[in-house]
């Protein structure tokens, strides 16, 4: 994962696939079909939360994910780690007050996805609208 403030970029498999020991029976090969898969935490770190949200506004807000294509690409959905629930326009976040956080992970859904070669590109965009009283 790579990332700043207004981006982060998420590679899958990631760029040390080829780093795998010998013999190892993981074969980073990308995602398979018709599946569902679920990313929560850096494996590299082995904190809860791939990647966390916050609230750096003075309202209350609450999150959800957006994807802008989905015509022959996975579906990719944020979710609350600590909840499960997926993040979306229909059910975002419970309020995330001024300087707290978040912990996402993502989702990525394959079903009816067509097999290419080449890499899918998907754009997510993250969501924060403020909670009305």
């Amino acid at each position: 994962m790579d990332g700043t403030p207004s981006k982060l970029e998420f590679e899958l498999p990631g760029d040390d696939e080829d780093e795998y020991p010998a013999g190892n029976p993981t074969n980073p090969e990308g995602l398979g079909t018709d599946s569902v898969y679920r990313f929560g935490k850096d494996a590299g770190s082995g904190v809860s939360g791939l990647f966390s949200v916050k609230n750096r506004g003075t309202q209350p807000v609450q999150i959800y994910s957006t994807q802008s294509n989905t015509s022959g690409v996975p579906e990719v959905t944020m979710y609350d780690v600590g909840t499960g629930n997926l993040l979306e326009e229909t059910s975002p976040s419970s309020e995330v007050s001024p300087g707290n956080q978040l912990l996402c992970g993502l989702e990525v859904d394959t079903h009816g996805v067509p097999v290419r070669d080449t890499e899918y590109d998907v754009t997510l965009t993250i969501n924060a609208v403020t909670v009305n009283d």
